[in-house]
């Protein structure tokens, strides 16, 4: 039933006569906690189609060459928690629907915007994040991932990186940057297509995984820093438009709950408070009341 912007749904047994003597339940749904589930829920088909997805690596530093090692009064570009031994957290976003740049037979490039894609790698003092693209490709700032499907298979993700925490050492100043890790297998079994939705993403599936982050500075002298892939994991996540309309459909609730809060909490003030008797005007008389109808008027007369 719609009354006044509102949708009640009753539930339980009624008080009408021959429907029993418990009262009914009474849910009272306000007009924007309905538009509000209504768009959220209309838009949940596109957060199937989406393919966005995180995978989450980690490895270890097994070669560190730095330009300036050895040469008195020069700092390393990486300071001492970059070394042998070191573990290098990370992780990529991209969505595996999304169309390669360019492809040819044996492979595709995928280019992938930040956000919402990312590419970020964090070891020892230090954090790279994907940094500006090089033209042509029209994202200013995202990173690549590259797949070949060959006689050898591979996916490599790669981009020009910026350092988002850390102090680089040297004699100049940060000129580039750059992030990336690999999956290959020898065999060429492992991938039927270039598409990324067919791609495993399972470190077990590949031959070997490696990862590589580099820094030069302006004297172009730089540091490079290789190791093993030991763990690979995938965390799908929902689409950022369609955690927004959720959310608005969440907050449509909360307001429609908060606001029938306090009309209850009204109304039952209003049943406890005692009503005032209804007083006259000193002098005024009081109104007459009508007079009887019926047979005991007839016989008074």
């Amino acid at each position: 039933m719609l009354t006044r912007g509102c949708l009640k749904i009753r539930l339980g047994m009624g008080t009408r006569p021959g429907m029993g003597t418990r009262p009914g339940m009474g849910i009272r749904l306000g007009m924007g906690f309905l538009v509000g589930m209504v768009v959220a829920l209309s838009w949940l088909p596109l957060a199937a189609r989406a393919a966005l997805i995180r995978i989450e690596f980690e490895g270890v530093v097994e070669q560190v060459d730095d330009g300036y090692a050895g040469i008195p009064g020069f700092d390393p570009l990486f300071d001492g928690s970059v070394a042998p031994g070191a573990i290098l957290r990370g992780y990529a976003i991209f969505d595996v629907a999304q169309a390669p740049a360019d492809s040819d037979s044996q492979s595709a490039r995928y280019v992938f915007e930040t956000p919402p894609g990312a590419l970020r790698a964090e070891v020892g003092n230090y954090v790279l994040d994907a940094g500006p693209l090089l033209p042509p490709d029209p994202a200013p700032v995202g990173y690549q991932l590259e797949v070949r499907n060959a006689s050898d298979d591979t996916l490599h993700a790669f981009a020009n990186a910026v350092v988002s925490a850390g102090a680089i050492g040297g004699s100049g100043a940060l000129e580039i940057a750059s992030l990336g890790f690999l999956l290959e297998d020898s065999s060429g079994a492992v991938l039927s297509s270039t598409s990324l939705a067919d791609v495993p993403l399972a470190l077990a599936a590949w031959g070997s995984g490696s990862f590589s982050l580099g820094v030069i500075d302006t004297n172009f002298v730089g540091n490079d820093v290789r190791g093993t892939l030991t763990a690979l994991s995938v965390v799908p996540i929902p689409e950022p438009a369609t955690l927004a309309l959720v959310a608005c459909g969440l907050a449509a609730v909360a307001s429609r709950a908060a606001s029938t809060s306090r009309c209850a909490a009204r109304r039952a003030r209003a049943a406890r408070a005692p009503r005032p008797r209804r007083a006259w005007r000193r002098g005024r008389r009081s109104p007459r009341r009508a007079p009887p109808r019926g047979p005991r008027a007839s016989r008074s007369r």
